[in-house]
């Protein structure tokens, strides 16, 4: 039996003898170009647009969309504010904390109690000097809560 499958093997191994592999001389589908050709190319494909107006108005406007972005802008600038700004600004940042404190099945009405007591807040603090010294913290000519206020 080992003599038998040995023979086949022979056979199989003299009728599928590896040939030299033919080298296929084609030209290149995509013609190289030159450094200087590529350079100019990538150049005109990354070239910059003039800035729109817009952006650039837009750039002295500092945005607060939620209580979470107030939160972390106020936590790097907590000195440039009085003592008495700094106990008021603290229960916004005690209001996001709380998001994540109890039963998560409630932590989806948390965060909306969160966001109501942001707009509540800068509602009632809309008229005291809290958020132009916001504004002087931002060094921006405007600032803007959420869809809901905008100073000055």
């Amino acid at each position: 039996m080992n003599s038998i499958i040995f023979n086949r093997i022979q056979e199989q191994q003299k009728h599928n003898s590896i040939s030299k592999p033919k080298i296929v001389t084609n030209k290149p589908i995509i013609e190289p170009i030159s450094p200087e050709k590529l350079q100019n190319e990538l150049e005109h494909l990354f070239q910059v647009e003039q800035v729109n107006n817009s952006i650039i108005e837009k750039k002295n406007i500092q945005e607060f969309p939620d209580l979470f972005h107030f939160v972390e802008w106020y936590l790097g600038k907590e000195s440039l504010f009085l003592e008495k700004q700094n106990e008021a600004l603290k229960t916004l940042v005690q209001a996001r904390d709380l998001i994540n404190v109890g039963c998560a099945c409630k932590r989806t009405q948390r965060i909306e109690a969160a966001h109501n007591y942001f707009k509540i807040f800068w509602a009632n603090n809309a008229k005291t000097n809290l958020v132009s010294s916001v504004l002087q913290a931002c060094k921006t000519e405007s600032v803007l809560f959420g869809n809901f206020l905008h100073y000055p």
